[in-house]
């Protein structure tokens, strides 16, 4: 899955807890995490094909880097944000069980040639114990045009809500702003970008 819809499922989410403002932040960053992976496409396409989504994937793995995530938080923020960190992780590794297998390309490219290996986008959520890569496609044995339903459904839903909210004056990103150029209350029914909210709100007294 890619960040956007990463990030906008984690924010969603965020707002519906009624996350304030540091703790959203560290649901962002753990929703963001795991595809820290990237990183290894430096090294050549072939890396990134054997090892992103696998070891930062695994459901032994993952959890361990957002207890790492939330440390550095709280030596920063000086804040327990490790619930909200470990939210995003497994935000972002059930969004990633979405994502489309060799045979729902082939459906959707009926004409091109696609090897497994180069295209397989299942993830490695047992590393170490087994490199087998899962997805709900293969689990559940859905048929492909379910699945690809499934995949561009939850891409539109993200692109929904991020319309949604940047029309009632949300700004998905508030809560990376500094304090004086943003307002932090988690009402939907309150604009957010505006430095207009009373001192009570939720948030407004969360200083590092």
């Amino acid at each position: 899955m890619d960040w956007f819809t990463h990030y906008m499922f984690g924010f969603v989410l965020g707002r519906k807890l009624r996350f304030e403002r540091y703790e959203m932040m560290a649901l962002l960053l753990g929703s963001l995490l795991s595809d820290v992976d990237f990183i290894v496409g430096l090294f050549g396409i072939g890396y990134f094909r054997d090892y992103h989504r696998v070891f930062t994937h695994s459901l032994l793995i993952a959890p361990l880097l957002g207890l790492v995530l939330a440390l550095v938080l709280y030596l920063v923020l000086r804040r327990n944000l490790v619930v909200p960190t470990l939210l995003g992780i497994f935000n972002h590794l059930l969004l990633d069980a979405f994502n489309l297998p060799k045979s729902s390309l082939e459906y959707l490219f009926p004409n091109a040639s696609f090897n497994r290996a180069e295209y397989d986008m299942g993830t490695a959520y047992f590393w170490p114990l087994s490199r087998d890569r899962f997805s709900l496609h293969e689990g559940l044995e859905l048929p492909d045009p379910v699945t690809l339903f499934l995949f561009f459904s939850l891409i539109a839903a993200s692109i929904i809500a991020f319309l949604y909210y940047m029309c009632r004056g949300v700004k998905p990103w508030y809560p990376f702003l500094r304090k004086d150029t943003t307002c932090v209350n988690v009402n939907d029914n309150e604009s957010i970008g505006h430095d207009s909210s009373p001192a009570t709100t939720k948030g407004d007294d969360d200083e590092p």
